[in-house]
């Protein structure tokens, strides 16, 4: 639909305007604020109800995006949170656990090898037949419109829960699942990124 492909093209362009000039405090307040003069456009008011909500739909998840990933493609650190409960049933280090990630993010180009905001955080529990793995971005964010306060915050975040085999295969299987969230992250991560790593 070409009325439909047009204004998702200028509600991205507002939106790069409406970004840099309106205070990020919610993903609503953002889309009212940049929504408000493309609703008003006869584009928009000739599509029907169901064009409108789509359109609404996606602009709200395009700045959801925004919110949870963009960063400006700023490098990542990482930390490592690893813990063994019931004693240590698979071989799997926190070393390995950091090599893994700093070798990911490295060969995507988004590695911080000093600690600095954002980070990626990387949380493995292991007990004796299972373990969970769990990704975490976290930004610094202010909020200015309730306590005037400025701190880390995590934007985004998904994990996995699973069973392993114990030994060194039960190693690799954690390896194995953490690798897939990490692919899944990047992908997202340079999605919404990419016009601002393609500037560096």
């Amino acid at each position: 639909m070409p009325g439909m492909k047009s204004l998702w093209l200028l509600f991205n362009a507002w939106l790069a305007i409406g970004a840099s000039l309106v205070p990020f405090t919610y993903a609503e307040t953002l889309l009212d604020t940049v929504m408000d003069p493309i609703k008003k456009d006869p584009r928009y008011q000739a599509l029907t109800p169901d064009q409108q909500k789509h359109l609404d739909d996606m602009a709200l998840d395009r700045i959801a995006d925004q919110f949870t990933l963009f960063t400006n493609c700023q490098p990542l650190a990482v930390t490592v949170t690893e813990s063994s409960k019931d004693g240590d049933t698979i071989v799997l280090t926190k070393a390995d656990i950091r090599a893994a990630v700093e070798s990911r993010l490295r060969g995507a180009r988004i590695y911080a090898p000093k600690f600095s905001f954002p980070f990626l955080n990387v949380s493995i529990i292991i007990t004796k037949d299972a373990f969970s793995v769990w990704l975490r971005l976290i930004k610094q964010l202010s909020d200015g419109t309730y306590s005037q306060m400025y701190g880390p915050a995590t934007t985004w975040d998904d994990g996995y829960i699973g069973i392993h085999g114990g030994g060194f295969a039960g190693g690799s299987f954690v390896l194995s699942s953490l690798s897939q969230l990490l692919d899944q992250f990047i992908a997202d991560y340079l999605r919404v990124n990419e016009a601002a790593c393609v500037k560096k």
